[in-house]
């Protein structure tokens, strides 16, 4: 707007200034956690897309509502509907870069990003003026509150110089920190992961229907599957008969009803040859951060040969115990780093 040269002096309302300003931010905001939404859907890349071509065109028109001279203006209707489609377009062509990008932080995507959204302004920008028609008036213009545009461009360019720089640093942070985060996120979650799959003990979480969230090799062996990928969202009613089921989907169920865990509990694991396993478990509720309920996580292990050792029914006790502590510190993680990534 600062380029822009009429034959008369022209004046700026401050508060719509500011306010056009806070029109772009605020729709840049929305359409920004849009977008960040995980998983991003092409529903959210066209909302996104709309509220930051709407946001650019409001602070550009509302910009125009603030001067003030003496003249009046009015829009050529098609050109002014192309603007605003022009910046909705582009916008929606830098979002789908960051679509595309996949979760990927090169600078090949963010250069193509920032590119894209940034030729929606100046593109918006240019077809709104080449709409806009200018009328002069006898009548004096209300400059209350008005600036002429010098002294708007000092404050105004500091101001924004000094707000991009610092936004721009404050994100490079954030940025940065949070893909640190990620990282190690993803690190911690293979690591659970491969001591899931390594672990010489069944180990196994359901949600509140009792269908398997996630599974380890043994589980899925001890049922009588190939993988324990076969598992995952179905019930052990779906490979088992219900007499052999029945007894463990009670226990569960009532441990998700309770809240309270259940130690030390031997069972009969039957696979879906009829092959029959006797196993030594321990189930545990699992709360999501409001305490509700989600499921149960549960450790087992195989016990055969030594069922009827006397020696082995004193020791079971500590057996159990030794086993919650082990992996019970570890249940909330694989429902959270595993499960729901």
């Amino acid at each position: 707007m600062l380029a822009f040269r009429l034959p008369i002096p022209v004046y700026y309302h401050v508060p719509t200034v500011v306010a056009s300003l806070l029109a772009a931010i605020a729709a840049s905001g929305v359409a920004l956690f849009v977008v960040s939404r995980t998983p991003m859907t092409a529903t959210h890349l066209v909302v996104g897309s709309i509220f930051m071509g709407a946001g650019i065109a409001t602070m550009h028109y509302t910009g125009m509502a603030a001067m003030r001279l003496g003249a009046m203006h009015y829009y050529d209707r098609n050109l002014w509907i192309l603007s605003i489609f022009l910046a909705v377009t582009v916008s929606y062509a830098g979002l789908l870069i960051i679509y595309h990008s996949g979760g990927e932080h090169s600078w090949k995507h963010k250069a193509g990003a920032a590119f894209a959204l940034g030729i929606a302004i100046p593109t918006m920008h240019y077809t709104g003026m080449a709409a806009v028609r200018f009328v002069a008036v006898a009548t004096p213009p209300n400059l209350s509150q008005s600036a002429d545009s010098t002294a708007l461009a000092y404050v105004g360019i500091l101001c924004v110089t000094f707000l991009v720089l610092g936004f721009a640093s404050i994100t490079s942070l954030v940025d940065r920190r949070l893909s640190e985060q990620q990282l190690m996120l993803e690190s911690e979650r293979k690591m659970l992961r491969s001591l899931i799959d390594n672990i010489p003990d069944l180990m196994y979480v359901k949600d509140t229907e009792s269908r398997f969230v996630l599974a380890n090799p043994e589980v899925a062996r001890g049922i009588g599957v190939s993988s324990a990928e076969e598992l995952i969202g179905k019930t052990e009613f779906d490979f088992l008969p219900a007499s052999a089921v029945n007894p463990s989907y009670e226990m569960e169920q009532k441990i998700m009803r309770s809240g309270r865990p259940v130690f030390n509990h031997e069972e009969v694991l039957q696979d879906c040859l009829g092959k029959q396993t006797p196993v030594l478990t321990t189930t545990v509720p699992l709360r999501d951060s409001s305490g509700r309920i989600t499921g149960i996580a549960g450790v087992g292990r195989n016990i055969g040969g030594k069922r009827m050792s006397r020696h082995w029914k004193r020791q079971k006790e500590s057996i159990a115990a030794c086993s919650m502590r082990r992996y019970s510190a570890c249940f909330s993680l694989i429902a959270t780093a595993i499960c729901c990534t």
